[in-house]
């Protein structure tokens, strides 16, 4: 396939991506891999080689967007791998993409649902100071690392509102569930028994029906008398009580006034 036909076929791809006809991208995209192996990925003399790198990483930026859409995040992974080569090792004879840092972000933010801590930090070390301070895509996984550092989870759901990009809201559904796991399996280690208004409260849901997924991953966790039981050799004699668990709320809500 040629550079011309391979253009061709990306903006049929780009078409149905502006349309949100996911679907529809999947059929272009798998084609346009093909047809990026046979294009040149190095640019090398000339106005050609320049233009195959340019539709390559645009190719790639497409492929990596679509793949956060529908959910395949390993694909994103593997979209992310070629595009570095664009975005850090051709910087210099490329001109800069308008999607480098949201597609960057994603992938820091990718990285943290994966609990691969020391590749974030890699990762972070390609960047100037002032993009870590400044850029938006950058700073908001950089703040949700140092959220869960310090056990801010409040902050962590909070941090959806600030999002910069909407294509963050699939990864911060993951990181989101993830943290509401781990509180979940706290409350099991720790407790006999919790109100169902308490245990809906500290996984930061907003009604029982949020949490009715977890409950039911947990087969051996039973809902009686408005009570969650865990069954646990570890759990504590005694339920949690009440005026503890609305402290703790409202030390949150103290919290989130004081971020507001």
């Amino acid at each position: 396939m040629g550079l011309s036909d391979a253009a061709k076929l990306y903006a049929t791809a780009n078409k149905h991506w502006k349309a949100k006809d996911l679907e529809a991208c999947r059929e272009p995209l798998q084609k346009l891999k093909v047809a990026l192996v046979e294009l040149t990925f190095l640019p090398e003399t000339g106005q050609a080689s320049s233009q195959e790198a340019t539709l390559a990483r645009d190719v790639l930026e497409l492929g990596a967007q679509w793949s956060v859409a529908v959910g395949e995040f390993d694909a994103f992974e593997r979209y992310i791998a070629q595009l570095k080569m664009y975005y850090f090792d051709l910087s210099s004879s490329m001109t800069e993409s308008v999607y480098m840092y949201e597609l960057l972000g994603l992938y820091l933010l990718y990285l943290l649902t994966q609990h691969r801590i020391a590749e974030f930090h890699t990762e972070l070390e390609r960047f100037p100071f002032d993009v870590l301070q400044n850029n938006d895509y950058i700073r908001h996984p950089v703040s949700l690392e140092q959220y869960m550092m310090e056990g801010s989870y409040n902050k962590v759901f909070l941090a959806r509102e600030t999002a910069p990009a909407v294509s963050y809201s699939a990864f911060l559904d993951v990181l989101e569930d993830a943290i509401r796991d781990s509180i979940a399996e706290g409350c099991a280690a720790a407790y006999a028994k919790l109100k169902l208004g308490d245990f809906v409260r500290l996984l930061f849901a907003k009604s029982e029906m949020d949490v009715d997924h977890l409950l039911k991953e947990h087969e051996e966790w039973t809902v009686a008398d408005g009570y969650v039981h865990f069954p646990s050799k570890q759990a504590a004699s005694a339920s949690i009580e009440s005026d503890k668990v609305l402290q703790r709320t409202l030390d949150y809500a103290r919290e989130l006034e004081d971020i507001v």
